[in-house]
């Protein structure tokens, strides 16, 4: 699966819904969970206070690095 955010290919466990302003989104990774809920509440984390959400996030960053070839690609 792709992250509806970012658009990398991840595992389907890594991925997960946000639920904002009264709506679940489509799924997404950590990073881009962070990032959404930073915009969200108008602050700047550079991680989750939550153990099990920086753990998923900290598992996306580490995706990423081991697997270039799952980038978006940009047309």
């Amino acid at each position: 699966m792709r992250c509806a955010e970012c658009g990398w290919k991840y595992p389907e466990s890594f991925l997960h819904e946000l639920f904002i302003s009264g709506n679940y989104t489509e799924p997404v990774c950590g990073i881009c969970a962070l990032e959404m809920s930073n915009k969200m509440i108008g602050i700047n984390r550079i991680m989750f206070k939550g153990e099990m959400a920086e753990s998923i996030r900290q598992a996306a960053i580490r995706w990423r690095r081991n697997h270039p070839a799952d980038k978006p690609t940009t047309n």
